[in-house]
């Protein structure tokens, strides 16, 4: 996966750190249910690849690995989208959702 410069500074400036993930999710927005990739997680967010992005701000619920995560949009960037959770992941989940 190429990121763009974009991308790489919004990596840069996170306060939690992100681990990487490969999981096939379910991204349920308000009047569409679509397929989506988690490709990376922490404690506050993620990073997901869905065919047709939900607007900037929107809640969406992330059905992945047997849980539901409420979460807001809060950027953009192609078929690429990030995150930022309702309720703070724990370490461990966390962990338990990361490929590395």
């Amino acid at each position: 996966m190429q990121v763009s410069r974009r991308l790489a500074a919004l990596f840069d400036r996170r306060k939690s750190r992100r681990r990487r993930a490969f999981l096939p999710a379910t991204l349920v927005g308000d009047a569409s249910v679509q397929a989506a990739h988690l490709l990376d997680v922490s404690e506050s967010g993620a990073l997901l690849h869905v065919e047709r992005p939900p607007g900037v701000g929107l809640g969406v619920i992330i059905k992945v690995a047997g849980i539901d995560l409420l979460a807001r949009v809060v950027w953009i960037e192609g078929d690429y989208i990030g995150v930022a959770f309702v309720h703070r992941l724990t370490t461990e989940g966390v962990a338990g959702l990361a490929a590395d």
